[in-house]
């Protein structure tokens, strides 16, 4: 929570809008073509890619960074991969290149948090009103991903298909904090089932 509040509170940050390349929500649906797979070329790609607004971002005066009010970019999961910035605010790469995870897991969490406060959950009923650390290459690279209620932070693989290519997955694990977020003790009994079918759901 202090680092949150820290996060969001510190003068020395300014914000500015940025850009972002990102799959919205994922190719196969997108594109309709079920035949996609992590190997397929390139260029199978092209048609799924859409530039989204990259809101409230850090610029500290020379560069962007993906650090916003509801989610921010970090690296604390191995492998050590730094985050990454741009000198314009606007992030260009695509598949294959994890700044464009660090694009798609930053546009998808914040677009969601948004949703949820303009359903009404604010302020004493919020829920996840805060900044969510996430590490887009994490779990040693092992194909999985979680949330660790502990720290408030989530960690997506690159095992196979990048884990953070694909928008339901990036909810999915968001779905787990939405869960914490509302009860601090949810564990135990059918907890876990009910998680993961909300966070299916969430997706």
């Amino acid at each position: 929570e202090a680092e949150r509040t820290m996060r969001l509170n510190n003068p020395n940050k300014s914000r500015a809008n940025g850009t972002g390349v990102v799959f919205d929500p994922d190719p196969r649906t997108t594109l309709r073509n079920n035949s996609l797979q992590d190997t397929s070329p390139s260029g199978s790609f092209t048609n799924a890619y859409f530039t989204r607004d990259l809101l409230d971002i850090e610029f500290n005066g020379s560069r962007y960074y993906l650090n916003g009010p509801w989610v921010y970019i970090l690296n604390w999961d191995p492998p050590n991969t730094p985050p990454s910035n741009t000198t314009d605010g606007n992030w260009t790469s695509t598949r294959g290149v994890n700044s464009f995870n660090d694009a798609m897991t930053y546009f998808h969490l914040d677009q969601n948090q948004r949703y949820i406060q303009e359903l009404g959950f604010t302020g004493a009923m919020g829920i996840q009103e805060g900044s969510i650390g996430a590490d887009t290459d994490g779990w040693n690279g092992a194909d999985n991903s979680s949330y660790t209620p502990s720290t408030n932070r989530l960690t997506f693989g690159h095992g196979c298909v990048d884990d953070n290519e694909d928008a339901d997955v990036i909810l999915h694990e968001y779905g787990h904090a939405i869960n914490h977020s509302i009860s601090n003790f949810w564990f135990g009994g059918d907890t876990g089932a009910m998680g993961e079918g909300f966070g299916d759901y969430w997706g």
